[in-house]
């Protein structure tokens, strides 16, 4: 590897080991059906968030280091499913949603790092 793909490598590395630890959270959670059935409640709940090398682990996601630095927004979407991350300073915010034809469930997770 050469001296400059070390360094980078590095880089990234020092910003997962930043990234990753336990955060205390405070999640909005919100459910609809079609029967109609709807849950809307407020819990604290505490996130961990691990690392490999450059790569962060959150909700089994394997997220490129490289893709959350500098407050950037990280996004993933499939067919009826969105996930969101975002780190500022020290606080992650997490937004899940996952439906179908028939209702929808998302999760809100805003906290600090403890």
């Amino acid at each position: 590897m050469n001296d400059l793909c070390s360094k980078k490598w590095v880089n990234y590395k020092h910003k997962a080991e930043k990234f990753a630890g336990l955060y205390q959270c405070q999640v909005d959670y919100y459910y609809f059906d079609i029967t109609p059935m709807i849950v809307d409640t407020t819990y604290i709940d505490t996130l961990e968030v691990q690392r490999d090398g450059v790569n962060l682990y959150l909700f089994n996601r394997s997220i490129p280091v490289d893709s959350v630095r500098k407050e950037n927004e990280y996004k993933e979407f499939e067919l009826h499913d969105q996930f969101t991350l975002q780190f500022i300073d020290d606080s992650i915010y997490v937004y899940l949603s996952s439906g179908g034809l028939g209702g929808n469930a998302s999760y809100t997770y805003a906290g600090k790092k403890i």
